[in-house]
């Protein structure tokens, strides 16, 4: 418990919240890889047992891969747009709403909308 404590609590040499590799299967599964704890952790203990339930909140942090991925498809959807000979306010607005949507929007609900089609 104090160790948990700890690593909610420690900073990097510029004073910003540590940065953890996320391992878990769940996480795995929607690339959910860096984070650092952010909010309150709370430990309260438990009535009638030797336990704590351990409550915190993780804000997940973008990998170098996910940065380049993102930077090849922003390349990609501008040269569509100056290359398209359609009017540039629609293709606009299509690489604003890529830049809108969320990460879990992007890499969860997005894939699965485009297979289902």
């Amino acid at each position: 418990l104090k160790r948990i404590f700890e690593l909610a609590s420690a900073t990097d040499a510029d004073g910003k919240r540590m940065k953890y590799r996320v391992a878990h299967e769940v996480a795995r599964a929607v690339n959910f890889r860096e984070a650092t704890f952010s909010g309150m952790l709370d430990a309260p203990p438990q009535d009638g047992k030797m336990a704590w339930l351990v409550t915190f909140t993780l804000a997940e942090h973008v990998s170098v891969q996910e940065k380049r991925e993102a930077r090849a498809t922003g390349k990609t959807t501008a040269k569509k747009q100056t290359a398209s000979s359609t009017g540039q306010s629609g293709g606009q607005s299509a690489g604003e709403d890529e830049e809108k949507l969320t990460w879990f929007e992007r890499r969860v609900l997005k894939p699965v909308n485009d297979a289902l089609g």
